[in-house]
């Protein structure tokens, strides 16, 4: 059968279409894709892509869709279900294409009141938020967290997920548009920080918010690498790190995407001061070594559930159609969209 799908050829998105081979292993299935999220991979995951053999590089990896045909082993799924997955990382077919072959163990079945287009928008950032709050922060109701970029995919799924746990939630945003919609929220955060505020600073109102003791976790997506000398009269609108360890209190947990975090001699001695933990969210994690594959199952049949109770909700910013990807793809600002973006096949 003929697939058409998007790769990234020489740092460039092209259309390609070459012939899916029908014969399949005892334990893989056939999906047609619906829809996928349309997001740019992180820098860590472009330099694994790197560093395979493949000249082309799949793209789009967080998917929905429909399984045309299983294995002969298959048991979690059959021919017409509806299901949800992560395309690995170390996987040749990209989730941004009409088909793609992935294990049963990547994927797990869709619940009929979730619509495609909110299973996708939630799946890879679910993944992450429960990845950070339970199995990297441990976090436990009446503590405090405090949510950077809490207005984007990652951090809207944080911060329900963190209120549904009963935590004290600190969210944070640098935009007009980003502190309305933080405002907005139902139900409400604890605090509304806005980074460009240095009046009423990020710093000040953790500890106002938590008696002066500092919060029990952070979660931030990404930070300035400045020291906070270099950045203390600075007007820059980005997160920094001396603001995020200021922020902890005793005993408190960073969980940081930034994969090429430096700290400085003066950053460890608070940290250590603090008796202060930093931990790399890197979801990936879970399907590039397979020792916990029941773990990852768990984490994507919970999150269908709370999708399906709506204790979960997705922001979509908007869909294109497939056709369109690569004039979108040229212009993608992933960090002035609130929400994601979703290409439906």
């Amino acid at each position: 059968m003929l697939n058409k799908r998007i790769v990234l050829k020489h740092d460039e998105y092209a259309f390609v279409e070459d012939q899916l081979d029908a014969v399949l292993e005892p334990c893989q299935v056939y999906v047609k894709i619906n829809c996928c999220v349309l997001r740019v991979p992180n820098s860590l995951a472009r330099q694994f892509v790197k560093k395979t053999p493949k000249s082309d590089a799949p793209f789009g990896r967080e998917i929905s869709g429909t399984v045309e045909a299983v294995g002969d082993r298959v048991t979690l799924c059959k021919p017409g279900d509806e299901v949800v997955g992560i395309i690995p990382l170390d996987s040749d077919f990209s989730g941004c294409g009409m088909y793609c072959v992935l294990t049963e163990y990547d994927v797990v079945l869709k619940p009929d009141i979730v619509t495609h287009l909110n299973a996708a928008c939630a799946i890879g950032d679910a993944l992450k938020a429960y990845t950070a709050l339970f199995y990297q922060a441990k976090v436990v109701s009446g503590e405090t967290i405090a949510i950077a970029s809490a207005a984007k995919g990652l951090g809207i799924l944080a911060t329900q997920l963190a209120m549904e746990c009963g935590l004290k939630v600190i969210v944070i945003g640098s935009t007009d548009e980003e502190i309305a919609f933080l405002h907005a929220l139902d139900p409400p955060a604890n605090q509304v920080v806005d980074l460009r505020n240095k009046k009423h600073g990020l710093v000040t109102t953790c500890l106002q918010e938590t008696g002066g003791l500092g919060v029990d976790c952070f979660l931030d997506d990404g930070v300035d690498m400045r020291h906070g000398k270099d950045i203390a009269d600075d007007t820059s609108e980005k997160l920094s790190k001396y603001e995020v360890i200021s922020s902890l209190g005793v005993g408190g947990r960073w969980i940081t995407t930034a994969n090429d975090l430096q700290l400085d001699p003066a950053d460890s001695m608070l940290l250590s001061m603090k008796c202060s933990s930093v931990h790399f969210l890197f979801e990936d994690s879970w399907t590039l070594s397979r020792g916990a594959q029941g773990k990852y199952l768990h984490i994507l049949n919970d999150v269908m559930h709370k999708l399906s109770a709506q204790v979960l909700r997705p922001t979509v910013h908007h869909t294109v159609v497939f056709n369109d990807c690569l004039d979108i793809l040229g212009n993608l600002d992933e960090q002035s969209t609130i929400g994601r973006i979703l290409v439906k096949m």
